[in-house]
């Protein structure tokens, strides 16, 4: 006899195992003492299922053979004591002093359901295992997946068919199944400070305590951002607080702002306006302001003389009027930002002696972007059309 080979078929769904042909075993004994049944492939063609805790015999020319193996099911267990396979070689003419199929009683606790009552002190006990070790599961007759709750603090109740619900402190703090908590009161020894934040993506927030906009202020503040033309964020929001001095809010009114962290375009009306001066929007922050301005004030605004150069990126006017650009010699590689809406239209003025050359459409956001140069002196008008490629086409 020989011991020839063995493994653990709990990590891993499949392997093979060799038979040393010095073995010349006749016969091969597999004692799978896991909870993990195997289906057996041999060379010859022929295959057979080996359960798991028991021990069987094949008879055959097996010396220098290949034996594969993959797992058929596992036994579900709380813990097993073991989990290898031992295969021992005989030769033809070797006596066996056993009856097989033999079964190997290594484990009682199996995975079927059972019932207990408990009277008096009892302890649940989970200790030592690996994080994530589920000691708690139920599920209904039916339900594709159950409640739980692991060693690491992950508990889970409700499912998609059985939502549930909690009940804390005499119904005094419940859920109801759909996500709505109800609570009789939130209170702290000193005042909330905050409860949510400026939102740094699109979405709707409400906050609401002290501390929104200084050490003192407490209200309520509601917003929504959003993102314009892909880049551009607005945030909408309603404020009604105080900071012991100051009301923040209109006169018999709350105030509306409109808080832009890009250029505002096409805005009519006399509505209150400041903008950020934060140059990007950061998640959470909180912003300080400018004054405020009324919108009316900004229709009509143009931007400065730019002076551009290689490969820069072409400053845009909030409104229909003209850009004015200059440059110190000959520019190419320049750059347009994407547009806000299809058909929007935009008017360079070139005051300088120079061309201005743009950078490929890939680049540049300009359809044949390297063919499209603004002359000396020249006006070129440029058409935003995001219906083909995101491109502004060229007058």
């Amino acid at each position: 006899m020989q011991l020839v080979a063995t493994f653990d078929p709990s990590v891993s769904t499949n392997g093979q195992v060799t038979i040393a042909q010095s073995s010349g075993a006749g016969k091969l004994v597999f004692y799978n003492e896991s909870n993990v049944a195997l289906i057996l492939s041999f060379q010859n063609g022929g295959s057979a299922y080996l359960p798991a805790w028991v021990a069987t015999i094949y008879c055959g020319n097996f010396g220098g053979q290949v034996v594969k193996w993959s797992q058929q099911s596992v036994i579900a267990s709380l813990l097993a004591p073991i989990s290898l396979v031992i295969i021992e070689a005989y030769t033809a003419q070797e006596c066996i002093l056993n009856i097989f199929p033999a079964t190997l009683v290594r484990q009682t606790n199996v995975g079927n359901s059972i019932k207990t009552a408990q009277v008096g002190v009892s302890t649940l006990v989970n200790d030592g295992n690996a994080a994530g070790t589920q000691f708690i599961e139920a599920s209904v007759l039916g339900d594709s997946t159950s409640v739980s709750l692991t060693n690491d603090g992950i508990f889970k109740l409700g499912t998609a068919a059985h939502p549930g619900s909690v009940s804390f402190d005499n119904a005094t703090i419940t859920s109801n199944g759909a996500g709505t908590l109800t609570a009789a009161q939130i209170s702290s020894t000193t005042p909330i400070a905050s409860l949510g934040s400026l939102p740094g993506a699109v979405g709707i927030t409400t906050r609401f305590g002290q501390g929104l906009h200084g050490t003192t202020d407490v209200g309520v503040e509601s917003s929504t951002f959003l993102v314009m033309a892909g880049e551009q964020g607005a945030l909408f929001k309603q404020n009604n607080y105080y900071d012991g001095s100051n009301h923040r809010f209109m006169t018999a009114a709350p105030a509306y702002q409109f808080d832009f962290g890009g250029a505002v375009s096409f805005i009519v009306g006399a509505i209150g306006v400041r903008s950020s001066t934060n140059v990007t929007p950061l998640a959470g922050a909180i912003i300080t302001w400018t004054p405020w301005a009324n919108i009316a004030q900004l229709i009509g605004l143009a931007v400065g003389v730019q002076t551009v150069t290689n490969g820069a990126t072409l400053t845009v006017s909030p409104t229909n009027a003209g850009n004015q650009i200059t440059a110190a010699g000959t520019v190419t590689g320049i750059k347009m930002p994407m547009g806000s809406f299809s058909g929007q239209q935009v008017i360079f003025f070139n005051q300088s002696t120079y061309s201005m050359t743009f950078a490929d459409h890939s680049t540049s956001n300009v359809i044949n972007g390297t063919q499209v140069s603004i002359s000396p002196f020249k006006t070129q008008i440029l058409i935003w059309n995001p219906l083909d490629g995101n491109q502004w086409f060229p007058v």
